[in-house]
């Protein structure tokens, strides 16, 4: 069955959803579009809300590090946010996969001026969502710690 004529099937059901002509075929069909939807490429499956609570010594913390084969991810509403840690500093990390290689593409800093802000995806990395096959965000502290980090993420993914 073609993505035209599944979509045209489920309307159909729809409009038609109390007429006995319908009913006939309806199983048929509902199995045939969910069959589809299951499998399809691009269509994003959310996954429940993650909290976050980490201890971040001064070695990289992930906060997430999502990176299943042949699964594609769209990461959304990132909200984090740090223990005061005074004069020292927090840094987020973004790493991506570019290019066949995971690099770092962009960091925010976490310090005494911000911390008692929860921040963004918007505010550390400008983006208002990440999508990728290989997506890490880490945190790590300027000195010993640990320093609390909170907060929490939503993400959605679907096999490619």
């Amino acid at each position: 069955m073609t993505e035209l004529s599944l979509i045209t099937a489920t309307k159909s059901l729809i409009d038609n959803r109390d007429s006995s002509a319908v009913a006939a075929d309806a199983d048929g069909d509902i199995e045939e579009v969910l069959k589809y939807i299951q499998g399809a490429t691009g269509v994003f499956f959310e996954q429940a809300d993650v909290p976050v609570t980490i201890s971040v010594p001064d070695a990289a913390t992930d906060v997430f590090d999502l990176t299943a084969a042949n699964t594609r991810y769209i990461v959304r509403n990132l909200r984090l946010k740090a223990a005061n840690p005074g004069v020292n500093t927090l840094t987020v990390s973004l790493q991506e996969l570019i290019n066949d290689g995971e690099t770092v593409v962009d960091t925010f800093t976490i310090d005494a001026t911000n911390w008692n802000d929860y921040h963004s995806l918007m505010d550390m990395f400008g983006v208002p969502h990440i999508t990728g096959d290989n997506i890490r965000v880490y945190c790590t502290y300027s000195v010993a710690g640990p320093i609390t980090v909170t907060g929490q993420y939503q993400y959605a993914k679907t096999n490619v």
